[in-house]
């Protein structure tokens, strides 16, 4: 079984370009947003990572004190390993997605061009906290501000 962390980390990997592609490449396809609607990307990832931890947990017991009580050199020690970085890999990828999937839906919530949001979509994909702080500035900074009409009253 010490190949099992690389087994899971191909595993939780291998879909993720198709979950990136959907929403960075046709965010406004019906089929996109049937796909999401389902959560299956996110379930995949959190079952991933539960498969991991509980593997990790069960062959290192002494890991869960570590978790409990963390300090710099215990979660060093845990990502240090072949399970610790599979599941702190997986773990980057579930929270990636997660941000995509905020930023996606709230440049279709708010009618923003994709032609600025895909690039910052790839950004968030390598590292969701930059590109995320740059989705939020971009969006104020193109904010429109004139109320939007009341369609009653035409």
């Amino acid at each position: 079984m010490e190949n099992f962390p690389n087994l899971v980390f191909d595993v939780a990997g291998a879909p993720l370009l198709v979950f990136w592609f959907l929403i960075v490449f046709l965010p406004t396809w019906s089929w996109t947003d049937r796909f999401y609607r389902t959560k299956l990307p996110m379930l995949y990832l959190a079952a991933m990572y539960t498969v991991i931890v509980v593997y990790g947990l069960a062959t290192n017991p002494s890991a869960f004190a570590i978790l409990l009580n963390p300090d710099l050199a215990g979660v060093q020690t845990l990502l240090g390993s072949a399970i610790g970085a599979t599941a702190g890999w997986i773990h980057f990828l579930c929270f990636d997605l997660l941000v995509g999937t905020l930023i996606w839906r709230r440049a279709l919530q708010n009618g923003h061009s994709f032609f600025w949001v895909s690039p910052i979509m790839v950004l968030t994909l390598f590292l969701a906290p930059m590109g995320w702080l740059l989705f939020e500035v971009v969006s104020f900074l193109t904010r429109n501000d004139e109320p939007t009409p009341d369609p009653v009253s035409h």
